[in-house]
């Protein structure tokens, strides 16, 4: 019986040990690059020099969650939510200054409602409306000084008046 009790409790201890594992990557000159869990938690990359490259978050073994990646200056490159190996809700995107480049919001379908684009001075570029990753309805384009250069109107992607 004792034999049993301490196989049953090696067991467990596996399993639990299985559950929290990660692997583990590193760069040719033995600087980390990546930790990623083989369940359950956060993969986090690294650039060479050691600077947190991403963030993402793993369920069952797969990205699931939020996910950030940065550029080599240390400001998001970008950041949103993975639902089914899949783009899902809000994402936005930042120029290399870290302003935002563009954001929008993500469906099962892929781009859905409005989204908003911008220069890096922090100007509005264009804005406009997807609708199950088409363009629809009205586009504006904005030129970098910030007046109005177009107007165009689509509809299920197919432009309407240019």
């Amino acid at each position: 019986m004792k034999y049993l009790i301490a196989f049953a409790f090696i067991l467990i201890n596996l399993y639990c040990f299985a559950q929290d594992q990660t692997t583990v990557e590193y760069y040719p000159g033995g600087t980390k690059k990546s930790e990623t869990p083989l369940k359950d938690g956060t993969s986090i990359g690294w650039y060479e020099n050691g600077q947190k490259e991403s963030e993402t978050q793993y369920i069952n073994g797969a990205p699931d969650g939020k996910t950030i990646k940065f550029l080599p200056n240390g400001n998001k490159a970008f950041e949103g939510y993975i639902k089914n190996n899949k783009n899902s809700g809000n994402w936005v995107w930042f120029h290399e200054n870290g302003t935002k480049k563009q954001e929008g919001l993500y469906n099962e379908s892929g781009e859905n409602g409005n989204w908003t684009y911008w220069y890096p001075n922090g100007k509005m570029s264009k804005q406009g409306t997807f609708r199950d990753g088409k363009k629809n309805r009205s586009w504006k384009y904005w030129n970098e000084d910030g007046t109005l250069n177009k107007e165009d109107f689509y509809k299920e992607g197919i432009l309407i008046t240019p």
